[in-house]
């Protein structure tokens, strides 16, 4: 067998060993809650040896994101690259397995939660450096193989009673697979009912994410403290399929649901004159990226885009609820892109793209407000965050994890719900200037990576909140 058939192959092998774990502590008293992490918040694991032909018969896996591989020398990130010919860097095998869990569990608030409420729950993890059409048909299989082990017991469908919540990234993921299933089907709620009960997005950026297109530049901020090559960081997230969906909307998807959205101007400009828009998927505009970024990867993910935004049977839409964070009035709503040098250097030129004060508005730091909801969704299923606020907290925050609550148990939204005493309840960020202190201790000897000082779930916690998508 070739590379491509090995690696799905090992997938999903996974993904059946991940619906046998959720089937055998299923309980059917018990609602069953599903998450999916946001991208970058599923534990990713690396065979130890490359592929060669013929393949062994089973393979060997370790962590490659993340764990404290991430720091010198082993400069485990690197190692995330997809090779143009869609191999994993040097012929290994990546595979998703979870949602984090190197010292700090990052839904580990979340599980809690619903822990103590005894609700089934589940963190399905999946690889977002992959293309969403790959994510969406695994989830699929994932569903279908959970509902088969539990229904040969002798079971009802235990889908009929589970709701996906879905953090960001994984958001999207959940619609697409709604789509494929339900698109163009003239479907009753029962029928709907034999694979989903809800579908509850938190943060997705259905639209926008603010930040995302500053990573084909610079590659991840946080990684230039660890010493890693801006250039080489960028080359790698052009490499990888899975992230270009979230490029401000294309013209066409603006053209259609803009004004759904409350957005009179497309939000993407020239920086030197704001009445030439932009639009990042088109070809156009690719001499405006570096090199590395693929013209294909960018076609594949406008495809994506206009797939699952497009209109859901209602039986289906009556079943999906959006949760998004607006206290952030910082967050970038509208980009000014410059034109750059070919060819690009990260170190001799900035990052052509802007952010002016009238350009920021709600959202949750990354994903702009309006982006946060699908057009075709009316806002008595869109419930707005009133003291949560951070993007990589929304889903581990009391206030979220109340409304989902509310949501699963009464099938609609709270009317008003009680914010003053809720918290977050996951594990606290270190302060950017602690997380850049202790990585300069680490690169000039007064801490190694083996100290107790490496192993502060802060730390961890600072090092990934912005990583995630």
């Amino acid at each position: 067998m070739d590379y491509h058939k090995i690696r799905i192959q090992e997938i999903k092998l996974k993904n059946l060993d991940q619906a046998k774990k959720l089937a055998h502590k299923y309980d059917p008293e018990h609602k069953t809650i599903i998450l999916l992490p946001g991208g970058g918040g599923s534990l990713l694991k690396r065979t130890t040896k490359r592929f060669d032909k013929p393949s062994p018969v089973s393979f060997k896996y370790d962590d490659v994101w993340i764990d404290k591989g991430i720091f010198p020398p082993t400069k485990d990130a690197l190692k995330l690259k997809i090779d143009a010919d869609g191999h994993d860097k040097g012929s290994h095998i990546i595979r998703a397995d979870g949602a984090l869990d190197y010292l700090i569990v990052v839904y580990d608030g979340t599980k809690k939660y619903f822990k103590l409420r005894d609700y089934n729950y589940f963190e399905y993890g999946f690889d977002w450096r992959r293309p969403l059409s790959e994510c969406a048909n695994l989830l699929e299989e994932f569903l279908a193989e959970f509902k088969n082990l539990v229904m040969s017991t002798g079971e009802a469908n235990p889908l009929s009673n589970t709701t996906l919540i879905c953090h960001s990234h994984g958001g999207l993921i959940a619609t697409l697979f709604l789509q494929n299933i339900f698109h163009g089907e003239t479907v009753n709620s029962s029928k709907v009912g034999e694979w989903i009960d809800k579908v509850i997005t938190v943060a997705t950026p259905f639209y926008a994410n603010s930040g995302q297109i500053k990573r084909y530049y610079i590659g991840e901020k946080k990684l230039h403290l660890l010493l890693y090559d801006k250039k080489e960081l960028a080359k790698i997230m052009g490499s990888m399929p899975g992230p270009y969906i979230f490029l401000y909307l294309d013209k066409e998807t603006f053209d259609r649901d803009g004004a759904k959205l409350g957005l009179s101007e497309y939000p993407m400009i020239d920086a030197d004159d704001p009445n030439i828009e932009l639009d990042p998927y088109d070809p156009n505009s690719k001499n405006r990226f570096p090199s590395w970024v693929s013209s294909k990867y960018l076609l594949d993910a406008k495809k994506a885009r206009h797939k699952y935004t497009r209109t859901l049977p209602k039986a289906v839409r009556d079943r999906i609820y959006h949760i998004r964070g607006v206290e952030n009035n910082k967050t970038a709503n509208r980009l000014r892109w410059k034109r750059i040098s070919h060819p690009y250097d990260p170190y001799l030129q900035k990052v052509p793209i802007k952010v002016k004060k009238e350009d920021r508005g709600p959202g949750d730091g990354t994903v702009p407000a309006w982006a946060a909801c699908l057009a075709q969704i009316p806002d008595d299923r869109v419930y707005n965050l009133k003291k949560a606020k951070k993007h990589m907290d929304l889903m581990e925050h009391e206030e979220t994890l109340n409304v989902i609550r509310f949501i699963v148990e009464n099938n609609r939204l709270p009317k008003y719900m009680a914010v003053k005493n809720t918290k977050f309840l996951g594990v606290k960020a270190a302060s950017y200037g602690t997380l850049k202190n202790f990585m300069h201790d680490l690169q000039d000897g007064t801490i190694k990576i083996t100290d107790k000082e490496a192993s502060d779930p802060k730390i961890w916690r600072a090092i990934i909140e912005d990583m995630s998508t």
